[in-house]
């Protein structure tokens, strides 16, 4: 689903105040705004409809429609501060995000396929496969220094840590 079109950046302004410093939407008295959305992140109601605060920041800085996918640098959805807001892609988003717990192999892009250790990471929609390994260390070491080539800045290491 489209991301919501935000009102006027002017309007924007009248309505809040953004320090990006700290990262908070405030009324123009100075009180925060905002609440959790339930998916992780901020939504603000402004005129009975409601955004992510992390869309309206963006739109106040920048004076332009955010991109469709907004990413935190750091991985926490709640730290809207402007240096760690950036411009990303679903794919790109994906890679900062952390482990699932219900990954086995303790490695994004690794699992244990008909007796050896697979490697397959999805960009840009694409799926892709790096080859089949002997052992768990040897899939990680290649999903991680491939995982560096395809994302880059985004990304952000594939392992859970050890229990």
């Amino acid at each position: 689903m489209p991301a919501k079109i935000l009102p006027p950046v002017e309007y924007l302004r009248e309505c809040y105040r953004y320090s990006p410093e700290i990262g908070v939407l405030t009324d123009p008295d100075g009180n925060p705004v905002g609440s959790p959305n339930g998916l992780g992140g901020t939504q603000v109601m402004l005129d009975y409809v409601n955004y992510k605060a992390h869309r309206i920041i963006w739109k106040m800085m920048t004076g332009e429609e955010p991109p469709a996918t907004i990413d935190h640098r750091d991985g926490n959805p709640f730290n809207n501060r402007w240096s760690n807001l950036r411009a990303g892609s679903r794919t790109k988003d994906k890679m900062n995000v952390r482990l699932l717990d219900k990954n086995t192999s303790g490695c994004r892009g690794v699992y244990f396929d008909a007796g050896r250790w697979r490697v397959r990471l999805s960009a840009d929609g694409i799926r892709r496969s790096f080859g089949r390994f002997a052992t768990r260390e040897e899939a990680i070491a290649v999903a991680e220094a491939t995982a560096r080539k395809l994302f880059g800045e985004f990304y952000r290491g594939f392992r859970r840590a050890p229990h």
